[in-house]
């Protein structure tokens, strides 16, 4: 089979985890015998044409250029007419040349210009939805204890999330700014229409979480029938080759007998900093040894012994973080559509602490593989957080089950064979 997929972006330029999901996804099915190409902007001096672990990579050129790593293009930039004007050209131009069976679109971005290119060429479409941006433009109202339908209308948007946008975000200082900050966040809106308008054009869509899919299907965004469940690929082949070596960061980061907390990801509220370091606080008054380390994108405010703020790394570079961590924790606040953390940490055999939030439960099953909390408890995390630093052979035994249960929930031949199968029943 022939399968062309779509990316607004790819690796070197990852500014999440999505990326490399479509990444791991590509090599498995070429590894298989599909015959795979990935269409994507060109942000830098990279080959038109290359060849990257038995699958091809085409990149037409783009006039905005990024850096390699976590950089994303401004909003205006990938949100607009000619954006996907682009895209619509250059998937009918590489149409005639790949002849694809199928197009995947991985990312949202594109999608207004995928659906323009399928009106000519009348193609099945598949599109993977790994995020929350088409229920809520601004996923502040996902903080929510209890998700209502209502909050992907327009008037709780309106009237409820882009205030509480404003108010943790972005704290315009002037009348200008802010009427000019509500007014992008109005485009924001609009966009989001176009978007939910393209999803019915969609053959299938794929979610990469129970939890995901059920919140598009409570808002009436998607059908049930036309909707799978299709989790993202964990890097197995690639986990041992991390580019940091253990013993290097102990150095860097003064972690020698230390009991090493790993917070992986954007350093926001919603993803739960703010809990985890009044956790830090609580766990470091009763174990001075605890040290948190914090990795990603974003700036820790507080400034305090036990915390090490780190900026972003390259993907194969966090992998020295997992292995020198003795816990890693998950406190989002937010909806976690499902998350790569306690993936790749249960690679690692590293327990694993996980809030209550979209799909991050359905990595774990609560006290043995590790442990799921209340999301926004932070008292209750810092509880679970002393329990396992204090134990080390419970850590190792939650540690070596999660593992165990990773490898065989998010199989790679396992999801392969669903993918396929999606692909099969829309020929």
């Amino acid at each position: 089979m022939r399968i062309l997929f779509i990316s607004d972006y790819f690796p070197p330029f990852t500014p999440g985890g999505a990326e490399w999901s479509s990444f791991y996804s590509a090599q498995a099915l070429a590894k298989r015998g599909q015959v795979v190409t990935v269409l994507t902007p060109n942000y830098g001096r990279l080959p038109f044409r290359q060849k990257v672990k038995g699958f091809w990579v085409i990149r037409p050129p783009f006039p905005y250029k990024l850096g390699k790593g976590q950089k994303t293009l401004p909003f205006w930039v990938n949100n607009n007419l000619f954006y996907y004007l682009y895209f619509a050209f250059w998937i009918i131009k590489s149409f005639f040349q790949e002849r694809p069976d199928l197009v995947h679109l991985q990312s949202r971005f594109a999608l207004p210009g995928v659906v323009l290119a399928k009106f000519f060429l009348r193609f099945k479409l598949v599109f993977t939805i790994r995020d929350t941006a088409l229920f809520c433009p601004t996923g502040v109202c996902l903080q929510a204890g209890k998700i209502k339908k209502e909050y992907a209308q327009f008037s709780h948007f309106w009237q409820k999330c882009s205030q509480d946008y404003l108010r943790q975000y972005l704290e315009p200082e002037s009348f200008w700014k802010r009427g000019y900050y509500r007014l992008t966040l109005f485009y924001f809106w609009f966009n989001t229409l176009v978007k939910r308008w393209c999803l019915k054009f969609c053959d299938q869509t794929v979610f990469i979480s129970q939890a995901l899919q059920g919140l598009y299907l409570k808002a009436g965004l998607v059908k049930r029938q036309k909707s799978k469940i299709i989790y993202n690929l964990p890097p197995f082949s690639k986990y041992q080759q991390a580019r940091i070596k253990p013993a290097i960061l102990k150095k860097k980061y003064k972690l020698n007998n230390k009991k090493v907390v790993l917070f992986v990801g954007r350093k926001t509220k919603g993803k739960g900093v703010e809990v985890l370091l009044k956790s830090a606080k609580e766990v470091y008054k009763k174990d001075k040894q605890a040290v948190f380390l914090f990795v990603g994108k974003g700036a820790v405010r507080e400034k305090k012994d036990y915390l090490r703020d780190i900026a972003s790394v390259k993907h194969e570079e966090l992998f020295g973080f997992y292995q020198q961590a003795d816990l890693v924790v998950v406190p989002t606040l937010g909806f976690e559509p499902l998350g790569r953390v306690p993936i790749e940490a249960a690679l690692f055999k590293r327990a694993v602490v996980v809030a209550n939030s979209g799909g991050l439960p359905e990595q774990v099953i609560n006290g043995k593989t590790g442990f799921i909390v209340p999301k926004g408890n932070f008292k209750r995390l810092s509880q679970v957080i002393l329990r396992l630093l204090s134990n080390s052979k419970l850590r190792e035994k939650i540690g070596q089950n999660q593992q165990e249960y990773i490898q065989k929930k998010f199989a790679e031949e396992k999801i392969f064979q669903q993918t396929i199968s999606l692909y099969r029943s829309l020929e």
